[in-house]
């Protein structure tokens, strides 16, 4: 379970890094204008958050239906 804990959270560091890229979100820009950095960062953070959510689940349900094989 902390593997998996471990995971998810360096897949959600990586998904955040290469979606706020699309987002041209950068550091300059948090120099600049922190409340529009947050702004955008909210988009790549959800995304990232969904996406891991949803692997998270189908990772569990595949161990349960394997328990009952």
């Amino acid at each position: 379970m902390a593997n998996v804990d471990r995971q998810a959270k360096e897949m959600f560091s990586r998904l955040i890094k290469q979606l706020s890229g699309n987002e041209d979100v950068t550091e300059a820009l948090k120099v600049k204008n922190q409340m529009l950095w947050r702004q955008k960062m909210n988009n790549p953070r959800n995304a990232a958050m969904e996406i891991i959510s949803h692997m998270t689940v189908d990772y569990f349900k595949l161990i349960r239906y394997n328990e009952k094989l």
